[in-house]
């Protein structure tokens, strides 16, 4: 699967305002997961059938931090 990422746009949102904009013509994902230096939030959508094209990442609140350990305690 490939990975699409665009570099130019991160930037400016980042600069601009620290968020992604709303599309109403793409549905948006968002994921929770640990990396090595924590927990981050990844929002993406899949353009095409082998796509993933990611269109914001951060790391995750408290609140969602909550949220992930709650559910991954569930899950043992």
């Amino acid at each position: 699967m490939r990975i699409e990422w665009d570099d130019a746009k991160d930037l400016l949102n980042q600069e601009k305002h620290g968020l992604c904009e709303h599309s109403d013509f793409e549905d948006r994902f968002i994921a929770i997961g640990p990396i090595e230096r924590g927990l981050v939030v990844i929002v993406y959508t899949e353009p095409e059938e082998d796509t993933i094209r990611i269109i914001g990442a951060r790391w995750a609140n408290p609140r969602e931090q909550s949220l992930y350990r709650s559910y991954m305690d569930q899950k043992r």
